[in-house]
């Protein structure tokens, strides 16, 4: 019985999220990153990775440099969210 309970109570918490239209997904998606900043998250991990592959010489120079303009344009792309 104990199992069932949970799966009823994950399941009553995703339904909330993923009824409705696309747009309203698309609304809630955004909302739902916001409340846990995983777009700050998601960056700090790509900073760290590049900075690794940086100090590692395992990625040509004018590489890091089209992933570093792809970071600061995704930056100011969830900027405009917020």
């Amino acid at each position: 019985m104990k199992i069932l309970s949970q799966r009823l109570l994950r399941d009553a918490q995703v339904l909330t999220v993923w009824k409705g239209t696309a747009n309203i997904l698309g609304l809630e998606v955004i909302r739902l990153i916001h409340m846990y900043q995983a777009e700050e998250l998601f960056i700090n991990k790509m900073n760290e990775r590049l900075e690794r592959t940086k100090q590692n010489s395992l990625i040509e120079e004018h590489l890091i440099s089209d992933i570093e303009d792809g970071i600061n344009q995704l930056k100011t792309y969830l900027r405009q969210w917020q």
